[in-house]
Parts: C-alpha cells; sequence; structure tokens
C-alpha cells in the first residue's frame, strides 16, 4: 500500500518478508512506545511476540515533517492560550484611560455575545455609591446585569472629566448616567438614572425592565422571577 501505513502482528518467533524495497520498521512496545527502527524485521525480538508498523518511502519523509510542523504551531497556540483574561473595571479611576477601556469591553462584549453597560460618574458621586450599594443588595437584579453586559464605569471628576471620550456620546444630565453600547460599540441607548430612582434608592421593577431591554435579547430571563 504505497503511502499508507500498515499494521502487521509479530506472532511467531520468525517475521515473514514484509516487503520487496526494504521498508522502515517501527517495532513498537505493547504500551505503544518505540522500541527500534530497522530497514528490516529481525528474525527474533527478545523471544516473544512485538508489534510493529511498516512504513513505505513516501511516508518516510512525513514521518519527519510532521513533528517540525508542531514545533512550529505549538508556540502560537501556546500563546493564544496564555491570553489575558478580561478585567472588568468596576471603580471611577481619573488614571485610567478611558478610550481604552471601553475599546476592551466592546471586545468582550462582542466575544460573550453581551451589550456594554457605560457608567459615567466618579468617587465623589453619592447616588453611583448608592447604585453599587443597591446592587450589592439585589443579588438577582446584580446577576441579571453581569449575564447581559459588559460593565465599564468612565470617570468624570475635576481631576480628569474625560471629554474627548464622553463628546462622541449624548449629552449628560447627572450622575450617574448610563450608556448602552452593541458589541460592535455602536451606541443603543442612553439613560438618565434618575428615571430609575425611588425616594434614595432605586425601584427594582424599572431596573429590572431597563436591563432586560437593553440587553441581548437571548438573555432575557423569566418575566415570572421576582426582584
Amino acid at each position: 500500500m504505497t503511502g499508507a501505513i500498515r499494521l502487521a502482528f509479530q506472532d511467531s518467533d520468525r517475521c515473514a518478508p514484509l516487503a520487496a524495497h526494504r521498508p522502515l520498521v517501527l517495532f513498537m512496545e505493547s504500551y505503544g512506545s518505540v522500541v527500534s527502527l530497522w530497514h528490516d524485521p529481525p528474525a527474533r525480538v527478545w523471544g516473544k511476540p512485538r508489534r510493529f508498523f511498516v512504513i513505505t518511502r513516501p511516508m518516510r519523509s512525513a514521518l519527519f515533517v510532521l513533528p517540525a510542523m508542531l514545533a512550529l504551531l505549538l508556540p502560537a497556540f501556546a500563546t493564544e492560550q496564555a491570553a489575558p483574561a478580561y478585567q472588568p473595571v468596576l471603580q471611577y479611576d481619573p488614571e485610567r484611560d478611558a478610550a481604552a477601556d471601553i475599546e476592551a469591553a466592546v471586545a468582550e462584549a462582542g466575544r460573550s455575545k453581551r451589550h456594554v453597560l457605560v457608567e459615567v460618574g466618579g468617587e465623589w458621586c453619592v447616588w453611583c455609591h448608592r447604585l453599587d450599594d443597591y446592587l450589592k443588595e439585589k443579588k438577582k437584579l446584580n446577576a441579571l446585569l453581569e449575564r447581559n453586559f459588559v460593565v465599564v464605569k468612565v470617570n468624570y471628576s475635576p481631576e480628569n472629566e474625560n471629554e474627548e471620550v464622553l463628546s462622541r456620546y449624548p449629552e449628560v444630565a447627572g450622575y450617574p448616567h448610563f450608556f448602552v453600547l452593541d458589541g460592535r460599540g455602536k451606541l443603543l441607548h442612553s439613560q438618565d438614572t434618575a428615571r430609575l430612582e425611588k425616594g434614595k434608592s432605586y425601584h427594582a421593577r424599572r431596573f429590572k425592565r431597563f436591563l432586560t431591554r437593553w440587553g441581548p435579547k437571548r438573555l432575557v430571563p423569566s418575566r415570572h422571577r421576582r426582584y
């Protein structure tokens, strides 16, 4: 069989001729490791049956080319596997590069089939901290937020107003403010969070409606779940 690998078994002390053109024979242990390479099968292999492969000439080059190909491909595969996981931006930091943060969030949203929720605010903002505390308390709402959105916080403060980045989006009336982007970075919605407030906190049903309406449709939870 030219160009193919043939499997044979040595069932006696003597091996019959396997090919007229002196094929390369790889003797194998019973568990599959190579014992030796021969151009002709030996008359006796340690007095007990052995298993061997017969490789014809067209296959010899492939036998030595394949390891070289694997040596070239494995480093690239290892580099891809070592890529760091996305880290969400969950603090208002005036030192951060907001444009790069949004770009990374959009890439993660495209990969995970979610939308991006850009939260504009600052450490000085009382309602920003109330929002964080509210979501920590409302675990089901927070789970819905994480399923539907990649959250990225953008700082707005005297230290850094991020004018260039925020100029891409509609005007902000108050803080915190939400911008919803799709997995390609397209603006889908601008949300004034004052409409989600109730007293000194937030309205659970309105918040749920917002997260459900502007999240990917396939991730909408059951309408019977209570928040």
